[in-house]
């Protein structure tokens, strides 16, 4: 692998140009969903877990009435999620050490089985959308989930969790539901695998400049993987036919006296086009834990990174240099509970 890999680099030219070769379908893959349809569909997204909230609060008020509680019991609960039997992984015992995942309605009346008062607020981190594997769209949206109770024992809770939803679209209907809730995360690897392929270059360039994976592919170079395969960029030689007639407009006029003679030419020139490859992939999720594991990141000077989007992930954060930067927006980190220093 290292061999076959170590000749796509170094190689000299006297001229490149880089080609991105997006229709590839290792890179895209095409949805039926319109830029339109998915602003909307966020913010139905949004919505669903402001309405969730709600719903919640009523539960966990002890003034509500229970008759009206007995409805969200057993009817518009399904107006949030998809059926009985969606899975949510309990967050409501606070001495939990294992996680147990529950059916929704069980859930849901242990809001009231837990506390004597409860509030609960979400606030939402990313909202992603995805593709399962009969290649459906659905929708991971990424909070920040805060809870405030006293327990039946009379206990105070405070606490802070990372809460994940998956939302099943309808898209006929033009509807989501939530079809899991869980703090403990389904599929790592899968995760991890969306996070790198959708990471800009700039900041693929900052968590894997200093890396070299295979012996020689610097693990910034890797446009996108799979569970057998991975993208990255090789260099292919171009055989390019110059005369007076492939000559720039302004360079022609140098050569119009008809003494001078400009004998046709072929010149190499070396194209970056990107390649895919077979590969032992485990090696690049060690080192994607490694990268959010991270608890310092320095961006200082650099004018190309405009947002600090894959730092959402990043939960051990500690310390975040971003000074003499062009982002405004700090909305990514505002839920890394471990941040103390930012410049």
């Amino acid at each position: 692998m290292a061999k076959n890999l170590q000749n796509m680099y170094h190689k000299p030219a006297t001229l490149f140009f880089c080609l991105l070769l997006l229709a590839s379908p290792v890179l895209s893959q095409e949805s039926t969903i319109s830029a339109e349809d998915m602003a909307t569909y966020k913010v139905d997204a949004e919505q669903l877990v402001s309405y969730l909230e709600g719903t919640l609060n009523f539960l966990g008020d002890p003034n509500e009435v229970i008759a009206e509680k007995d409805i969200i019991f057993n009817e518009s609960y399904l107006k949030i999620f998809q059926d009985a039997e969606t899975q949510v992984e309990d967050d409501l015992d606070n001495t939990r050490k294992t996680p147990l995942n529950k059916d929704v309605q069980a859930y849901l009346k242990d809001v009231m089985f837990f506390y004597k008062k409860v509030t609960f607020s979400f606030h939402i981190n990313s909202i992603d959308q995805m593709i399962n594997q009969n290649g459906q769209v659905f929708f991971k949206v990424t909070t920040n989930r805060n809870l405030q109770g006293i327990t039946v024992n009379g206990d105070t809770v405070n606490n802070n969790l990372v809460r994940y939803f998956e939302m099943n679209l309808n898209q006929q209907k033009k509807d989501l539901k939530i079809v899991s809730m869980y703090t403990t995360r389904l599929n790592e690897r899968e995760e991890m695998r969306h996070w790198w392929n959708n990471m800009s270059s700039s900041w693929k360039q900052v968590f894997g400049r200093s890396v070299l994976v295979y012996d020689t592919l610097p693990f910034m170079n890797i446009i996108h993987f799979s569970d057998s395969s991975l993208v990255t960029f090789r260099w292919i030689e171009n055989r390019v036919e110059i005369s007076r007639q492939t000559l720039p407009d302004d360079q022609r006029e140098e050569y119009a006296d008809d003494s001078t003679q400009i004998n046709s030419t072929n010149t190499a020139i070396y194209v970056q086009v990107p390649d895919t490859i077979k590969a032992d992939v485990a090696v690049l999720y060690k080192i994607l834990r490694a990268f959010r594991a991270q608890k310092k990141i320095s961006i200082a000077h650099d004018h190309v990174i405009r947002n600090l989007d894959p730092l959402s992930e990043l939960t051990e954060l500690v310390e975040l240099d971003m000074s003499f930067t062009l982002i405004g927006d700090l909305t990514p980190i505002r839920n890394l509970n471990k941040l103390e220093m930012l410049n």
